[in-house]
């Protein structure tokens, strides 16, 4: 039984991380290639709640990118945990 449990685990981490990291790759292609759109609003909406420590003033460079999506893998990892947590303890 706890096998399922890891492995619920690992799919949500692997798919929220996934969806997360595309999103940032996507608004940051289209910042840097100046074709930002309020139309690209729901994909901001899915970086919170990580995206509250930026600065307001932030400049997206190669490293903050980086740095950030490490940050985006780190939460989505959490959110798993919590979810998969959530789950078991209502299964039981």
């Amino acid at each position: 039984m706890k096998t399922l449990h890891w492995a619920r685990f690992w799919i949500i981490a692997v798919i929220l991380s996934a969806a997360r990291l595309s999103a940032l790759w996507l608004l940051l292609y289209r910042e840097w290639s100046r074709r930002q759109s309020l139309s690209l609003l729901p994909l901001i909406i899915i970086l919170y709640p990580e995206a509250l420590w930026l600065p307001n003033d932030v400049s997206w460079t190669l490293a903050r990118a980086i740095q950030f999506s490490g940050l985006l893998i780190c939460g989505s990892f959490l959110i798993a945990a919590a979810v998969v947590g959530v789950a078991w303890a209502f299964r039981r």
